[in-house]
């Protein structure tokens, strides 16, 4: 028995090879954290611009274009994504952490960050949904995250700190709009020079996030006071529940609403995942830039988090699928048929 678990947790590792790697740059950013004082602070900002521009060749101008006229998944998605995950947020973590603490900033800034597209395709796939929508709207989210973050956080800690809105907007365009507008340019001037090299900007996108992790959690351990270490498994403790907790309302909730909106399940799905699937590499990049390394935990726990919920629900939203409920007439075409590249 205890071989045949091991072998089941191999081939799980393998097949999740992400968080495996998420690990290990984790354990490595505290093992060298010595070397923090090396890593040039602008250096995880410029690897997001790299990884941001691999995630901008994942989606034509045309997929973005045809999403928009799904406005009721689009509604969905942004609307859970920037409304109710910031509410809930602010409430869960005003109850259960210090509201003046690096840590509550931090979870701020979970709740108000945008989708990760690599998640939320890869679970959306699994679930056999619309992988295609989950991409396209994750993407939307990425757009819309240069205004629609620094707002939010500036709202939500206003009366905490005074948040520099404008320098956040300023990050977010020269590192998330501008490297995914770049790639746009790219894909319709260069199409087919392009094409041969999308297979591959899944895996170099993932090795940016990495990268951002490991020098970011370097400088965590390495600034981090005494007694950070000392608190840290209770900390760790409330920011799983915290996660648990968010990433199910936030899953649930915005698949009922997209039903409710006449979605089929498949797309439902893909609403789901593409609001409930928080990226980590924004949220590094601000927490390190604009409060400090410790504000980055929460992100890491909630990734976490997320991995270990998305391989949990997918096979519930798959049997949802199953019993009939996508919508009429969905063909080979409607994003299930696992074609889109993994990012």
């Amino acid at each position: 028995m205890p071989i045949t678990m091991l072998r089941g947790l191999v081939r799980l590792l393998k097949k999740r090879w992400f968080l495996s790697a998420l690990g290990v740059a984790v354990s490595l950013g505290f093992t060298v954290r010595g070397i923090a004082p090396a890593i040039p602070r602008d250096a995880p900002v410029a690897v997001f611009m790299f990884t941001m521009f691999c995630i901008g060749l994942t989606a034509t101008p045309s997929a973005l274009l045809r999403a928009l006229t799904n406005w009721r998944a689009t509604l969905v998605s942004l609307g859970f994504g920037y409304l109710i995950a910031p509410a809930m947020a602010f409430v869960s973590g005003w109850v259960l952490l210090d509201p003046e603490s690096d840590l509550f900033r931090g979870w701020i800034l979970v709740g108000c960050t945008s989708t990760t597209i690599s998640s939320a395709i890869v679970y959306a796939r699994s679930a056999g949904a619309n992988a295609t929508l989950a991409l396209v709207l994750s993407n939307i989210s990425s757009v819309a995250s240069p205004l629609m973050t620094p707002v939010l956080v500036g709202l939500l800690l206003s009366k905490q700190i005074d948040v520099p809105v404008a320098p956040m907007m300023k990050t977010l365009f020269l590192s998330v709009l501008a490297p995914v507008l770049l790639a746009q340019v790219v894909l319709v001037v260069a199409a087919r020079m392009v094409a041969p090299l999308r297979v591959y900007v899944g895996v170099f996108s993932q090795v940016g996030i990495l990268l951002i992790v490991f020098m970011s959690m370097a400088r965590t351990f390495h600034l981090a006071p005494p007694v950070f270490y000392r608190e840290l498994p209770g900390v760790v403790t409330v920011l799983v529940v915290l996660s648990v907790a968010l990433y199910a309302a936030m899953s649930t909730g915005s698949y009922s609403a997209a039903r409710r909106a006449g979605l089929g399940a498949a797309d439902a799905v893909a609403v789901a995942y593409a609001s409930g699937q928080k990226t980590m590499a924004v949220t590094v990049v601000l927490a390190d830039r604009f409060f400090s390394p410790v504000a980055a935990v929460p992100i890491l726990v909630y990734h976490l988090t997320q991995l270990v919920c998305g391989e949990l629900d997918s096979g519930f939203y798959r049997r949802r699928i199953d019993k009939g409920e996508g919508q009429p007439g969905a063909g080979p075409d409607d994003g299930r048929s696992g074609t889109v590249s993994r990012t």
